[in-house]
C-alpha cells in the first residue's frame, strides 16, 4: 500500500515533510537540516505555542551551542 505524503501549504510555500523539501511555487528553497526540522516542528504545531525549550529538545537535543543558533535558524 502506498504511503500518503505529508504536505503542508502556507502562503506561496509547500512543505514536503517526508522528502524534507520546501518549495516556493515550483522553486526549491534550500534550508539547513536544523532549519528544516525547526520549520517542520512549527508547521506541525500550527495554532499552538511551541516553547523555546521544546524546540531545543526536539531539534538540537544535546548539540545546542547558544541562543544565537536558535535565533539565526528562526530568522
Amino acid at each position: 500500500m502506498a504511503q500518503r505524503r505529508r504536505l503542508f501549504e502556507f502562503g506561496s510555500f509547500r512543505l514536503d515533510a517526508e522528502g524534507c523539501i520546501l518549495f516556493q511555487g515550483e522553486n526549491v528553497v534550500p534550508l539547513s537540516p536544523k532549519a528544516m526540522r525547526t520549520l517542520l516542528l512549527l508547521v506541525e504545531n500550527a495554532g499552538h505555542v511551541v516553547s523555546k525549550e521544546e524546540i531545543l529538545h526536539k531539534v538540537w537535543a544535546n548539540t545546542f551551542d547558544g541562543d544565537s543558533s536558535l535565533t539565526r535558524t528562526v530568522f
